[in-house]
């Protein structure tokens, strides 16, 4: 599990340096960020958020 000593050098640890918001726009424009292609099908969902959740333990 990552503290915040261990988050990636462009988040901020929350309440320091900037804010939630600052962080997801960060992460969304990340080149390697998944696109959502198919909104409101629970099968591209499920599978998007797989992506996500991948996304977020290599970073």
């Amino acid at each position: 599990m990552k503290t915040q000593l261990h988050l990636h050098r462009g988040l901020y640890a929350f309440g320091k340096k900037g804010n939630l918001q600052e962080s997801i726009n960060y992460l969304k424009n990340q080149h390697n960020y998944p696109k959502e292609t198919d909104a409101h099908n629970a099968l591209a969902d499920a599978k998007w958020n797989k992506k996500l959740y991948e996304f977020l333990q290599n970073i």
